[in-house]
């Protein structure tokens, strides 16, 4: 580019040099990974996370990464923004800002929000931007920077390399969770269509559903004492939870809930957790409600079975609310009485 202005002319140098640097530090960058942490980037785009965790690999100026840069005699910033939103080099020099006290005193993360606010940058960001401090950029020339622009971009590649081998066994956890869960969704997809009989449904849902206490970390046990056969006990938040699963054509009525509130007479600090996937009817909330001075039932119907498989919903936290709802009873009034 050929400009008469000379101001223009040293601008146009100026955004060559930062254009420079930063596809050097991008490219080092990239080596770095796949020099030092080839083991960890495969693992990373297994889990899908290479971009979050390594957000400058692979990137190249002007093609899928732009920066906006400011400068001045005390201090240097560039951000990395995506190209598409704008033109290879943004280079601002903010005349009144970025003075040697505010650099000297400010903190790192306060100098970096007064920037922004400074450039109005709305941009998106998608890695740390780079900051000099205390540093004349445009003092240097080319050459120079193109050597501290390997030497910064290994660093950041090191920087990000590290952190992402950190919280690898994390991610691991995570993505181990989301296939647990991701089966236990389709399995309650597959009764749902499984067209077993009543009697087969109802043990498979048995088993089912202590597998997503489990998930949740509620410590399931099937218990068979003599004369009684419970589907479940579990334990959350120190409570003791005595359990029963059902999926019926039919609602559950007063006598199923008076068979489940027998049961409750000897545990007298035990909570009662109900299941149907088929609800309840009039009698068997009227059962429940009378009782509730005596023992504390916690009843789930098909929306909440389908919340729980379907939309992700936590356990304890649907438990907690239900658990809530059940106690309130005692202290409902009518406003109109």
């Amino acid at each position: 580019m050929v400009t008469d202005n000379p101001q223009d002319a040293a601008r146009t140098e100026d955004e060559v040099t930062v254009a420079t640097y930063a596809s050097n530090y991008l490219q080092v960058y990239t080596e770095t990974i796949d020099r030092y942490y080839a083991t960890v980037l495969q693992e990373l785009n297994n889990l899908d996370a290479a971009a979050k965790s390594l957000p400058l690999y692979g990137r190249r100026l002007g093609v899928d990464t732009g920066v906006v840069v400011v400068g001045a005699a005390h201090d240097f910033y560039l951000f990395f923004v995506e190209a598409a939103q704008l033109s290879v080099v943004h280079l601002e020099r903010l005349p009144g800002h970025l003075d040697a006290e505010w650099t000297r005193a400010a903190a790192y993360e306060r100098r970096l929000a007064d920037v922004r606010e400074w450039l109005d940058l709305r941009l998106p960001e998608f890695a740390e931007p780079v900051n000099m401090a205390s540093t004349d950029f445009f003092s240097f020339n080319r050459d120079y920077w193109s050597t501290q622009a390997r030497e910064h971009g290994a660093g950041a590649g090191r920087r990000d390399g590290n952190r992402a081998a950190a919280i690898l066994p994390r991610l691991r956890e995570t993505a181990q969770r989301f296939q647990e869960w991701d089966q236990l969704t389709q399995r309650y997809r597959d009764l749902s269509t499984s067209g077993l009989r009543s009697q087969d449904r109802g043990i498979q849902f048995e088993r089912l559903w202590r597998d997503l206490l489990s998930f949740h970390g509620w410590h399931p046990k099937k218990v068979r004492i003599s004369g009684e056969d419970n589907d479940f006990t579990a334990l959350y938040n120190g409570l003791h939870i005595l359990g029963e699963t059902r999926w019926f054509a039919t609602p559950m009525t007063g006598g199923k809930m008076r068979e489940f509130l027998a049961k409750l007479d000897t545990r007298p600090q035990t909570i009662g957790l109900f299941v149907s996937h088929s609800g309840y009817d009039d009698g068997a909330l009227s059962v429940l409600r009378r009782s509730i001075a005596t023992k504390t039932v916690v009843r789930f119907g098909r929306a909440d079975i389908d919340n729980l498989f379907l939309h992700r919903t936590d356990l304890g936290d649907l438990f907690s609310e239900k658990l809530r709802d059940a106690y309130d009873y005692l202290f409902e009034r009518d406003d109109s009485e």
